[in-house]
């Protein structure tokens, strides 16, 4: 079988830097320099057809990236923002939360300009410390920003619609 010698040529994000032996079936085999710095041994046949074309690091940085979009809301790992926006449009707008007759259910609604987290955080900031709770100022008004200030979780305990039982 004869083998093309690749040493040197590019494939995506990975350069070819020398042969790296064969596998069971006879296909050559090349040890590649990632451009993130990784080095990692690859099927000739794979970096020719375009299957392989970095060391996974384009996967892991693209799913990152996308995961990340304004960087709040990594699978578990929600910013305390990410997680006020999220209930807040959840009570103004989802009928099959328990709160959203407390919210939506009165009219309570988000301004236009919230419907998305990134405008909500341009407009508001990242919450101070020790203030982890949205609050309207004006508990029948909308969210808005005019309207709204960040305060503890413990101040927002003393606002209650309904009395416990």
């Amino acid at each position: 079988m004869h083998v093309i010698d690749i040493t040197g040529q590019r494939f995506g994000r990975l350069t070819v830097i020398e042969r790296a032996g064969s596998t069971q079936a006879g296909l050559a085999c090349w040890r590649c320099h990632c451009d993130c710095g990784n080095e990692i041994i690859v099927r000739g046949h794979d970096l020719r057809q375009g299957k392989t074309q970095s060391c996974h690091c384009w996967q892991r940085e693209s799913r990152h990236s996308h995961t990340w979009k304004h960087g709040h809301s990594l699978r578990n790992n929600r910013s305390v923002e990410y997680r006020a926006w999220c209930n807040m449009m959840s009570r103004c707008y989802n009928p099959n939360v328990d709160s959203f007759k407390y919210y939506g259910g009165r009219g309570i609604v988000v301004c236009d300009r919230w419907h998305t987290f990134e405008t909500f955080i341009a407009d508001v900031g990242r919450c101070p410390e020790g203030c982890e709770s949205p609050e309207r100022v004006d508990g029948n008004g909308n969210y808005e920003p005019s309207n709204f200030k960040w305060i503890p979780f413990s101040e927002q305990a003393k606002n209650r619609h309904f009395k416990p039982r």
